[in-house]
């Protein structure tokens, strides 16, 4: 016969629970780390200032949960939710952030000081444009041959003096034989045209 192997089994390991990254961003009833919290009915209004427990219970006895909401405050404020609901409208609120903040996107517009009239004024309405979409704008200057320092200034001036009222100059550098200048939409501008828009609309 044979020798004897002992079979080998593996040893049971429970399941870790994942963790709710939600839950840890908003604690709610006992995972509260403080002793008194001033507590918001679900309508708003401030309850007063309780003892944890108290607040929880306040919050079972409502079939509600006690969410904390402000936690930096002194003491920290809590709020009197449906948990489910709550979750479903703090969820959609945070997504709803997120398309307003999305990465700002870097156009680029190439020009030479000796460009045509006609070329240098439909880069200028591309740019504009840009602006107008939220976009910020890398105007890249090329210096080529027979292209002097006092023309590279008097180019970068007549530029900027016509994108002024649309854009706000975030920074200016040469590096290697190109002048370099990124911008901004101007804020007002932005507020402005929408204004503009609105007015045409009921027009």
């Amino acid at each position: 016969m044979g020798r004897f192997r002992p079979r080998y089994f593996r040893r049971f390991r429970p399941r870790i629970k994942a963790k709710d990254v939600f839950e840890e961003k908003y604690p709610r009833n006992f995972n509260i780390k403080a002793e008194t919290v001033r507590v918001l009915d679900e309508n708003g209004k401030n309850l007063g200032i309780f003892i944890l427990s108290e607040a929880v219970r306040l919050a079972r006895e409502r079939e509600l949960d006690l969410v904390l909401l402000v936690p930096h405050a002194n003491p920290p404020v809590c709020k009197l939710v449906n948990w489910e609901s709550f979750k479903y409208q703090m969820q959609k609120k945070e997504k709803e952030q997120k398309k307003k903040h999305k990465a700002v996107k870097v156009k680029e517009v190439k020009f030479n000081p000796k460009i045509a009239q006609g070329d240098f004024e439909r880069k200028v309405n591309d740019i504009k444009r840009f602006l107008q979409k939220g976009h910020q704008v890398k105007v890249t200057v090329v210096r080529r041959r027979r292209v002097t320092n006092e023309m590279i200034d008097e180019f970068k001036e007549r530029l900027l003096t016509m994108l002024e009222p649309y854009s706000t100059i975030l920074n200016t550098q040469n590096r290697g034989r190109n002048l370099y200048i990124l911008i901004k939409p101007k804020e007002n501008a932005k507020a402005k045209d929408q204004k503009n828009s609105s007015q045409e609309a009921k027009d």
